[in-house]
């Protein structure tokens, strides 16, 4: 029974990504593009699905303009965004809603028919989410690698640009740097990087948990 409703889920999946690529693309006898990154879940497939009609319609700057000026507006208006993820409304009559809403907001006709798609599969509550999964997809498009350094004090402009000189070096030819810090002061000393899908842990902290390790081993 578990495999059967396994293969089911599967297919409901499988039927809504594909849905949502026929309904988005504007572009549709053009070779599909490759997705630039690997990207999970239920919004990784309707990300990669977006990512795809954009880029054969050659529209993604517009796509990801659209995109996040639907979210903007939902957060800006209580009403907007109660009518996104109400789950009592019937998913037909949110499609049509939307569909309205955006053609008002002057939304492009591959987001406008990306959120139709997502609200008539009842999907509406990975938007945030698929947002920035979408995001991911364009900065890997870009050849942009983000980067995370934690840190138990917050870093000078010298120590930042040190490590960001450092971080350049591992990164491939083309690609740039999105680098952002953070404060965490559980990190004792010494410093986190997360580097694309790389975590470098540099810490006192983690230095101080292998020695724990070491002297429960030896006990």
């Amino acid at each position: 029974m578990l495999r059967r409703a396994a293969v089911q889920l599967g297919r409901v999946a499988s039927k809504e990504v594909s849905q949502a690529m026929n309904m988005c693309a504007a572009a549709a006898e053009a070779p599909a593009p490759k997705v630039p990154a690997i990207v999970h879940g239920v919004a990784g497939k309707y990300a990669s699905a977006l990512w795809v009609a954009a880029a054969k319609a050659n529209n993604l700057p517009q796509v990801e303009t659209d995109f996040a000026k639907v979210l903007e507006t939902a957060n800006d208006s209580k009403d907007f965004l109660a009518f996104m993820m109400d789950p009592c409304q019937s998913r037909v009559s949110k499609a049509e809603g939307i569909r309205s809403i955006l053609t008002d907001l002057q939304i492009g006709e591959i987001t406008t028919n990306f959120f139709s798609v997502m609200a008539e599969n009842g999907r509406m509550k990975e938007a945030f989410k698929t947002y920035d999964t979408f995001v991911t997809l364009m900065e890997a498009h870009k050849g942009q690698v983000r980067a995370n350094i934690i840190s138990a004090e917050e870093l000078d402009a010298s120590e930042t640009k040190e490590v960001e000189e450092s971080l350049l070096k591992l990164l491939e030819p083309g690609q740039s740097l999105i680098l952002k810090t953070k404060v965490d002061p559980s990190v004792i000393g010494g410093l986190v990087i997360e580097l694309g899908d790389k975590h470098i842990d540099l810490s006192v902290s983690r230095r101080l948990r292998d020695i724990e390790k070491l002297l429960s081993e030896a006990v």
